[in-house]
């Protein structure tokens, strides 16, 4: 018959450690920039990355950068200069200026990266034709909010979404500039 022995006298060690909130978000969206990358979100992935330092660099993007080209092949873009281009058609002065904000929905990546980005447009008219420059800016920052969109998992993005905003608020996300 086999001997068990029950030890009698045995010493528990405790471990106490504090988690912070801070740390575990950043990783957590570290681990989230890195599924992004896996699934073909660049810009949203480089985004996150640079929130997630205390003090993010501002992204600038020259007018021939990818990210500009990526902007300009949206459909939400080009709605945009079709509107212009309608609008100068029968104007009468020599510059013309709108400012506005586009929210971009035809490109999972820049939905995800910027969702809505503000833009400046200024118009100059030159031997009869129109020199148009554009300059996009937003801060990359997170609202609480309800995604509806059907082209990305609604209920994970809204989740996502939301911790970021609860991220952000603890100082885990920090806001910056990007600009265009």
């Amino acid at each position: 018959e086999p001997v068990v022995e029950t030890p009698t006298d045995f010493e528990v060690t405790s471990y106490s450690f504090s988690l912070n909130k801070k740390s575990l978000y950043r990783t957590e969206f570290k681990l989230v920039a890195s599924a992004g990358d896996s699934m073909g979100y660049t810009y949203a992935s480089i985004f996150l990355r640079n929130s997630l330092k205390d003090k993010p660099a501002a992204i600038y993007y020259e007018s021939d950068s990818d990210f500009v080209s990526k902007l300009k092949a949206t459909t939400e873009y080009k709605a945009l200069i079709a509107e212009v281009q309608n609008t100068l058609k029968t104007y009468s002065g020599a510059a013309y200026n709108k400012s506005g904000f586009i929210t971009i929905n035809s490109d999972k990546d820049l939905k995800l990266a910027v969702h809505g980005i503000n833009c400046k447009l200024k118009c100059i008219l030159k031997d009869d034709t129109w020199d148009v420059s554009i300059q996009f800016d937003d801060t990359y920052d997170f609202d609480k909010m309800a995604w509806n969109d059907s082209g990305i998992k609604k209920n994970l993005v809204t989740f996502i979404n939301n911790n970021a905003y609860d991220a952000m608020k603890c100082g885990a996300i920090v806001p910056y500039a990007i600009q265009a």
